[in-house]
């Protein structure tokens, strides 16, 4: 009996997934890194029926005792169950289980098959993203995408500003088929040339690029709209921030996503109360 797991991904994201698996040519094949047990992997199996390669630890960690506690021991290898949520989509020798940590594994072990889609899921270090889109940019198919999930979280703005800085070095490329719908935050990208990758932009560039590349896809999340705000008042551009906030429009979802961030922001960002007080003034004004 299989064991029933809660997807995490909004059906926005579930059906983008889908339909950029849909596109992915016969001559490619499709990586996820961090599928756990596999309710993302299902989204990609219902567009795609080539040759589908999983890369996470399948080590059952606290955190996922802590969702299923009846499901495996911590410190479990839990690749069997996570072909076992997968049965019904079996394939023959299609869906290729790596036992290996991210920023282990080598793109080379694909051979000369191109990607046509990377999702990047589990690692939200942003230097790990970083490396990991790094190492995939030369394995991927030309009309390729990159699927970054949960790219735009107000608790990882730093994967943000490495999704800013790869833009602005032409790596990354964002794309426009298959938007989001509602609070989905994940990010679609076509593969450029790797090349030098700045570690920081002026906060004028970083905001041109955000506004011009990012902003569209994030327009109706209310924590998307919030992105820039936050990201400058990490870099202590407090009065920049300031500005930012006064010329989004104010709407009662925008200004309860800015409430329930004060407390993270405050508690384990360490950020001023009084200025997170006066940019919330910003904001309902």
């Amino acid at each position: 009996m299989q064991n029933t797991f809660t997807s995490m991904m909004s059906k926005s994201e579930q059906s983008r997934i889908t339909a950029f698996a849909q596109n992915v040519m016969g001559a490619q094949c499709v990586v996820e890194i961090g599928c756990w047990v596999g309710e993302s992997t299902k989204a990609i199996l219902r567009g795609f029926s080539g040759e589908l390669h999983l890369i996470d630890k399948f080590i059952w960690t606290s955190d996922h005792h802590e969702k299923y506690p009846d499901i495996a021991a911590v410190g479990e290898d839990f690749s069997a169950i996570t072909r076992e949520n997968l049965s019904d989509f079996d394939r023959t020798g299609e869906i290729h289980l790596h036992k290996i940590s991210a920023e282990e594994f080598n793109p080379a072990l694909l051979g000369d098959t191109p990607v046509g889609l990377l999702i990047l899921d589990g690692p939200k270090d942003p230097r790990l993203v970083q490396h990991l889109i790094l190492q995939f940019v030369p394995h991927m198919a030309q009309t390729g995408r990159i699927l970054v999930k949960h790219a735009a979280s107000s608790r990882f703005t730093d994967l943000v500003d490495v999704m800013v800085r790869l833009i602005d070095a032409e790596i990354l490329t964002p794309v426009a088929e298959f938007p989001a719908e509602g609070a989905d935050t994940m990010l679609a990208f076509g593969p450029g040339q790797v090349t030098t990758v700045p570690d920081e932009l002026l906060s004028s560039t970083w905001l041109d690029v955000f506004d011009k590349h990012l902003k569209p896809a994030l327009e109706r999340c209310p924590v998307g709209q919030l992105l820039p705000v936050i990201w400058l008042l990490r870099a202590k551009h407090k009065d920049a921030a300031f500005q930012c906030a006064r010329k989004l429009s104010y709407s009662p979802s925008l200004l309860n996503a800015w409430v329930d961030l004060q407390d993270f922001l405050l508690n384990r960002e360490g950020m001023d109360l009084e200025v997170l007080i006066e940019l919330e003034m910003h904001l309902t004004a």
